[in-house]
């Protein structure tokens, strides 16, 4: 009978994992890993993992040769050693659809507050002080633009929502054409590298924000600029 381990879960139940794995004729076993030993140790009669926050690097891999699939819980695979499970005819598998309404709902949200001066506001109110000058000019979202980098589904729902407002929607991915509409009605835009061309087709008091997967390319690239209110959001895979 294959056995999977799921290395590690926050969730109250995993039920639906389990009839799944009835369903299957597959024996499914937990474990709480926090370190590639707990992996390595807990993983080695098993044929396939399911990981939520485990590390899966090139040693575990390596120390399991019976392992023949990881799959994410979720959209990123940033835990995973990607290459290394390649090389040692691993499969690996996510999520894509995980969380798409819920983190674009939360980046949209973050962006408005930003644009409509909340946090200054809210700590003005709670000093008992008179602090709108500090957040003028207030700019209606009609005369503003909302430019995402990454139109993967996280980003392209974000730039949906933040067009649906009133924003001008812009956006860059490399897999669309500069000068198209995509089927969301964003218009991409060109980058030809960080803090390029974007930044610049972008005006002054925009919003902009970063849904790139997380992976070495863009782990250290908290997207920078002046005048526009910025969040770089790691979209782990979007």
């Amino acid at each position: 009978m294959p056995r999977i381990l799921i290395t590690d879960y926050e969730f109250e139940s995993i039920s639906q994992e389990q009839a799944v794995a009835d369903a299957n004729g597959v024996e499914l076993v937990r474990a709480n890993c926090r370190t590639e030993d707990d992996v390595i140790e807990a993983a080695a009669e098993v044929d396939g993992l399911i990981v939520q926050y485990a590390p899966i690097t090139e040693r575990v891999l390596k120390g399991l040769p019976r392992l023949k699939a990881v799959s994410r819980y979720g959209v990123g695979v940033d835990t995973v050693d990607v290459q290394a499970a390649t090389e040692c005819g691993v499969v690996v598998s996510n999520v894509p659809d995980y969380g798409v309404e819920d983190v674009s709902d939360h980046a949209v949200a973050l962006a408005l507050t930003l644009a409509r001066g909340i946090p200054d506001l809210d700590r003005g109110i709670r000093d008992g002080e008179n602090v709108l000058d500090s957040v003028k000019p207030l700019r209606r979202f009609s005369s503003q633009t909302f430019g995402v980098i990454g139109l993967g589904l996280i980003g392209a729902a974000t730039a949906a929502k933040a067009k649906a407002l009133g924003f001008r929607a812009l956006g860059y991915d490399p897999l669309h054409t500069p000068g198209t509409t995509t089927k969301e009605g964003i218009q991409v835009v060109t980058f030809d590298e960080p803090r390029g061309r974007v930044r610049r087709r972008i005006p002054a008091r925009a919003v902009e924000q970063a849904h790139p997967p997380l992976d070495q390319r863009t782990h250290a690239g908290a997207v920078q600029g002046r005048g526009h209110h910025r969040e770089h959001l790691p979209g782990r895979g979007d």
